[in-house]
């Protein structure tokens, strides 16, 4: 017996200290809903401890409107005993949630086990980015010049501007296609060695110089570029922009 109490002892300070080493809010509910254990980090967050809410029911612990959501998304968990991912927001935190359906001997859902991760600065560095973004494009669209981003050989962005000297009703009838649809063939060589210098340094500015380009309707236009690589999720791009020289 005190060979078994021992091991008791030791196997529940293992188990404790699994609980409580993740930086993750790690908590265990029965399919009701009610606090069966839960690590410190979890219970800090609803600035308490952990022994004091024990055998709550967690929904009460919860706005309203996210608790009727929580509830909802338990809803799989329980049924068709799958994991839950999802990312909500409480008290203007961020949680990236996961629940795992945890079965008895029936195959039924009797816990669930549900790990919390803290997402909001992750969420307020993508909102940034977002704004920096619109910005960025809103400044690419405001320009007096004509603005063109392509990656991988194809057009990905450019401007009202663009568009109109490409002779193009609206920017995005030309999104997706080639560059090369528009490079006319006494170019197309210079656009190749450019794009081969481009590559070699992320940054790099290429020189300005003249090139032709073609229409969907086959005119030409003779045009002033300048280009810069830089990377848009790992993957090199190349802003180029362009004006249209008017013979004298």
């Amino acid at each position: 017996r005190k060979t078994a109490e021992i091991a008791l002892r030791e196997s529940e300070a293992t188990a404790h200290a699994l609980l409580n080493a993740p930086t993750d809010s790690v908590i265990l509910i029965d399919n009701e809903g009610k606090i069966l254990a839960l690590n410190e980090n979890a219970a800090s967050r609803f600035g308490k401890r952990s022994d004091e809410l024990v055998g709550i029911m967690s929904y009460d612990l919860l706005p309203k409107e996210v608790a009727q959501l929580r509830r909802s998304l338990m809803a799989p968990v329980l049924e068709k005993r799958e994991m839950v991912r999802f990312t909500d927001q409480r008290d203007g935190v961020w949680y990236d949630t996961v629940a795992y359906p945890i079965v008895n001997e029936s195959g039924t859902v009797k816990k669930i086990a549900i790990i919390a991760r803290d997402v909001t600065e992750q969420k307020n560095s993508e909102k940034q980015l977002r704004k920096s973004e619109q910005m960025y494009r809103s400044l690419l669209e405001q320009s007096f010049d004509a603005v063109a981003i392509h990656k991988q050989g194809k057009i990905t962005f450019l401007n009202e501007r663009a568009a109109k000297l490409l002779g193009a009703a609206r920017p995005e009838d030309l999104k997706g296609r080639s560059i090369f649809d528009f490079i006319h063939p006494e170019s197309r060589r210079d656009l190749e060695d450019r794009l081969k210098e481009l590559s070699a340094t992320e940054g790099m500015t290429a020189p300005v110089i003249t090139e032709k380009f073609i229409r969907p309707d086959a005119s030409t236009v003779t045009v002033e570029v300048m280009a810069i690589r830089f990377e848009d999720n790992g993957i090199p791009a190349f802003r180029v922009v362009f004006r249209e020289i008017i013979p004298r």
